[in-house]
C-alpha cells in the first residue's frame, strides 16, 4: 500500500491561523474549485490542471498562510482571460530550451509578482487579520 505524502485534514494549531486556514481552504474549493493538501515533503505549488494546491507543512503557521495565499494568487492569475496571451512564452508547447530564454525568465518573474499581488488582494477581500508587513517581507525574500 502506497504511503500518502499529505496530512489528512491538516489544520494549524494556533486558533487564529486555524480560522484563516479554514477560510482560505473553503474559498479555494467554493470559488476556484481547488482542493488543498498539506504535506511535510511537498513543495508549495498550484496545479491548475489537476485542481489542487499542495503546501509544505511549516512550523511557522503564519508563513504557511502567506504561501497559501500566494498559491491562491497563482490560481487567480491563471484564470484571468488574458493569461494565455500574456504568458504564452511559458505555456506554449515548445521544447525545454524555452526555460533558458529571457522571455521565459521575465514571464516567470512577472507571474510571481502578480501572484503575490493577487495574494494581498485576496487577503484584503476576505478581510483577513494577518500581518501584511511580515507578508511583504516574505514576498521580498
Amino acid at each position: 500500500m502506497a504511503k500518502h505524502n499529505h496530512i489528512e485534514n491538516y489544520l494549524p494549531q494556533d486558533i487564529k491561523y486555524k480560522t484563516i486556514f479554514k477560510k482560505l481552504k473553503k474559498y479555494a474549493l467554493d470559488h476556484l474549485f481547488i482542493e488543498t493538501k498539506v504535506g511535510e515533503k511537498y513543495q508549495d505549488v498550484s496545479d491548475i490542471e489537476f485542481n489542487i494546491i499542495r503546501l509544505k507543512k511549516r512550523d511557522d503557521e503564519e508563513k504557511m498562510l502567506f504561501y497559501f495565499l500566494h498559491e491562491l494568487g497563482h490560481v487567480r492569475v491563471c484564470l484571468r482571460r488574458d493569461y494565455e496571451t500574456k504568458f504564452n512564452n511559458m505555456i506554449c508547447a515548445l521544447d525545454t530550451r524555452r526555460y533558458n530564454t529571457n522571455a521565459y525568465r521575465i514571464g516567470r518573474l512577472q507571474e510571481e509578482i502578480l501572484a503575490w499581488d493577487e495574494a494581498f488582494e485576496l487577503a484584503k477581500e476576505l478581510r483577513l487579520k494577518i500581518d501584511y508587513e511580515r507578508m511583504e517581507c516574505e514576498k521580498n525574500k
